[in-house]
Formats: C-alpha cells, structure tokens, sequence
C-alpha cells in the first residue's frame, strides 16, 4: 500500500500532533482552570466531558498540558501525569487513556463539542477521539524528551513506547469504528477519504 500524500491537510495536521510540533493558542482562555506547576504550560481545554470507567462516572472538564492531564469533575479531580500513561485510543468523540498500574481504562468522552485552535497557520479544527489522542501523544513525546531519564527508563521496559502508524493502521482503526457504529458510513467515508487523499 502506497502511503498517503504529504500535501493532505488532516493528515499533516495529525502528525504535527503526534509530534508535538503545533503549539496551542491558548490565548482564547482568560486563564487556566487549574493552577499550572513550575515549568508547566496549558495546551487545551475540552468542556463537558463525560468521564466512564466503564459506566458514566463523571461529567467535567478535560485539561491537557505539557505535564498532565488533569479531569476537573462534578463528583472528583483526576490529575494523571503524561508519564503515568501508557497508551491512547481514539474514538469518535472519546479518547480512552490506560495508565500504568491502574486496571480500568478512563475513557473520555463527549470530545466533539467544540474546537481547538492551532497556531499552524492560526486555523481551528473540531475536536474529536483521534485529534485529542494524537495531541496527547505529542504531549507525551514532548514530555518525555524534555526528562531524559524517566525516558531511558521507559524505553528499557519498552512500556509507554510510541507505535509508528501507517496509513493502514489508520484506516483499519476508522473500519472498527465505523463496525462499532462509532462512526457513520458517511464520516467513515470522509475521513478515508482525507486520509488517503
């Protein structure tokens, strides 16, 4: 299989994601809503979260910074730090987060809201699973080059390692959810489309 383009917008705009090369504007915030640690920077904000592990547990706001990923619910605060996290799985309009040590996956969902702004050309997106995934990734990466050694550790167990992703584990991952009936024939349809270019 050939792979994608590199002209296709959605799909550079994944990458620079998964990256970390887009920083956030987060200028549109009059100010964090949470207190951000020495060193730490905000990235976004998702309003309205429904937080299920595996049942609704909460409905709250999602904060991502460059050190963590904070949930600020109705009922309890999460604050998981992005080394803590082993894996993301995208969804429609959820990202499911497994962390180490902890049994149950978070998945939070309601993503598809709102928009995100980027700084690459000053354009905005709608949120979804796959942006908000990709973004933490990018977190992830950025995080862990920035500690070198909680990333020597890390690379030893082999746990927390980054898969490269092809263009068909992208559209196998946008098949499951359109089986899933995450995704409509239509936006299925869309989103291969974008992705193939």
């Amino acid at each position: 299989m050939t792979d994608v383009p590199q002209h296709n917008p959605l799909r550079q705009f994944l990458d620079a994601l998964r990256e970390g090369s887009i920083p956030f504007d987060t200028s549109v915030l009059a100010k964090s809503p949470i207190a951000l640690r020495s060193g730490e920077n905000l990235a976004f904000v998702c309003y309205e979260v429904i937080l299920k592990e595996p049942h609704t547990v909460d409905k709250g706001d999602l904060v991502l910074t460059t050190r963590r990923c904070v949930f600020l619910g109705e009922k309890r605060t999460l604050s998981v730090d992005l080394s803590e996290i082993i894996g993301v799985e995208p969804y429609g309009d959820a990202v499911a987060i497994h962390r180490a040590g902890k049994e149950q996956t978070e998945r939070y969902g309601n993503l598809n809201k709102q928009e995100i702004a980027y700084t690459a050309d000053g354009q905005r997106t709608l949120i979804s699973g796959l942006v908000v995934a990709c973004a933490l990734e990018g977190l992830m990466a950025q995080s862990r080059a920035s500690s070198p050694p909680a990333q020597a550790q890390v690379s030893e167990s082999g746990a927390g390692a980054l898969p490269t992703r092809s263009t068909a584990d992208e559209l196998a991952k946008l098949a499951d959810l359109r089986d899933r009936s995450v995704l409509t024939d239509e936006e299925f349809a869309k989103l291969k489309a974008e992705l193939i270019g």
